[in-house]
């Protein structure tokens, strides 16, 4: 027997109802955005305040500072500012740490796809277990680690060409690898290296003016 559907009502939902749903979609919407642009100030704060070290400033070089180095006119050195290398890799450990947890694995799992220096590591690790493995890999650092030493000098009484001169004749009896990278009547700057140690000195200098008014050295050593 045919059912008689003149009589059935469509009801449509409630204007109310919809417009609540459209409102907590919004909420839901604005929430979401609100979270996410929190997140990303807490990460903007976190580089400035915590993850980025500032340099310290020290009264006198360290006593293991290596002696290789040559220093000119200690005395009259204007500032000293060190920066550790663990706490400025600190924020790429961190942030390195979410994919080494994806990489990791494959890279055990499916050695021939791992890059040449973790290929290297697992086969000194072939008797070792995966925990094992993975454990050391997890711990072993991203990034070189380097303390970065800043030493200038300002108005010095030596004319450039001599300080230039006194640096490339003691980098030379150090057996340091030297590129004199630029050369000018304002600007001389000589990047130098010798095994992990490496570095540059900057000398900047208006010639109209006796003496020279900046040299700056920078020199990065490993831990």
């Amino acid at each position: 027997m045919r059912k008689n559907i003149d009589n059935i009502e469509i009801k449509e939902p409630p204007l109310e109802e919809l417009k609540k749903k459209r409102s907590c979609l919004k909420r839901s919407c604005s929430t979401g955005c609100g979270c996410l642009i929190m997140v990303i100030i807490i990460f903007i704060l976190l580089l400035k305040f915590v993850a980025v070290p500032r340099p310290k400033e020290l009264k006198a070089l360290p006593e293991n500072f290596p002696q290789i180095i040559p220093i000119y006119d200690e005395e009259n050195i204007e500032y000293i500012t060190f920066l550790s290398g663990k706490q400025r890799n600190r924020i790429f450990e961190l942030a390195g740490y979410i994919p080494k947890v994806v990489l990791v694995p494959i890279f055990i799992y499916a050695e021939d796809y791992a890059p040449t220096e973790i290929k290297q590591t697992l086969g000194e690790l072939r008797d070792k277990s995966d925990w094992q493995k993975f454990t050391h890999l997890m711990s072993e650092p991203i990034t070189e680690q380097k303390d970065t030493f800043e030493i200038e000098w300002t108005d010095l009484p030596a004319d450039p060409e001599f300080i230039q001169e006194f640096y490339l004749s003691e980098f030379k009896k150090g057996s340091f690898d030297i590129d004199v990278a630029t050369e000018s009547k304002t600007l001389r700057q000589i990047i130098f290296f010798k095994g992990n140690i490496e570095g540059v000195l900057y000398i900047k200098d208006d010639p109209a003016q006796k003496g020279t008014d900046i040299t700056n050295l920078t020199i990065s050593l490993p831990l």
